[in-house]
């Protein structure tokens, strides 16, 4: 997982205002770290959710995985023990992965009230940004009291 900021609006395909701070990652259960520390030492206020195209967590499941880890160290219950208790976090359709992502943030009481969220797909052939639709999100927390 990676966090950086963005700073190039060349890459969108239309016209977009970036705000002071954006984080970009892969999974918001991976990064959710990330978030809560640039929110509570950074003053962030806008979470983008960034997946891109050939992303090779589209390209295997848990299962898929897990098994290839163990027919690599056959008869090894430590390593099988330790692989079945990790989820690798695959996903099978980009945009649903997004989706899913901006949700999950926009649920969690650890994200500060009035984020905004948006979720956008990286075009990695085209070096192209979408947004991916209907993922622009303002939090109002019920979680978390308004100073």
């Amino acid at each position: 997982m990676s966090s950086a900021t963005l700073e190039d609006p060349r890459m969108f395909s239309k016209p977009v205002e970036i705000p002071r701070k954006l984080i970009s990652f892969c999974d918001s259960k991976e990064a959710l770290r990330s978030v809560v520390i640039s929110q509570r030492l950074l003053g962030t206020r806008e979470v983008a959710v960034f997946h891109h195209t050939g992303c090779g967590m589209l390209t295997f499941t848990n299962e898929h995985l897990r098994e290839k880890v163990k027919s690599e160290a056959p008869g090894n219950e430590v390593v099988a023990n330790a692989v079945n208790n990790i989820d690798f976090l695959p996903f099978p359709q980009l945009e649903e992965s997004v989706k899913a992502d901006v949700k999950f943030l926009k649920e969690n009481p650890l994200v500060l009230e009035d984020t905004t969220l948006t979720g956008w797909i990286y075009d990695v052939t085209t070096g192209k940004v979408k947004s991916s639709l209907h993922c622009m999100i303002l939090i109002r927390n019920p979680h978390f009291p308004r100073g």
